[in-house]
């Protein structure tokens, strides 16, 4: 039977698997930071605007943004020079939707959906 390896990861698996969720209660900006793994969940219907960090600094790490009010008014703000497929502001107008975004770490930018 052949011994089967796999890469140990560089990021501690407790930051990521049982990160506590970003709850947004009230409108505003949130800043998310680069080394914060845990889910956007908004729970507001006030407007809201998720501002996402340098996608180089998330260790390919997604980010996870979900609407749980129903009456979604958010907005997904990349970092300047960061698109995604050419956009800077990304609207979230599902109710009850979400949204998930993969960091192109050696290029800069966000692909996903």
């Amino acid at each position: 039977m052949p011994f089967t390896s796999f890469p140990i990861p560089t990021v501690p698996f407790i930051n990521v698997l049982y990160a506590p969720p970003n709850v947004v209660s009230s409108g505003g900006i949130f800043s998310l930071p680069a080394n914060n793994y845990g889910d956007v969940v908004v729970a507001t219907t006030a407007a809201v605007n998720i501002q996402l960090p340098d996608s180089r600094l998330r260790s390919g790490f997604p980010v996870r943004v979900a609407d749980t009010s129903g009456g979604p008014n958010v907005t997904i703000t990349t970092l300047a020079g960061q698109p995604f497929l050419g956009m800077t502001n990304i609207p979230l107008t599902t109710p009850y939707g979400s949204f998930t975004l993969w960091p192109l770490t050696a290029t800069g930018g966000w692909s996903g959906g």
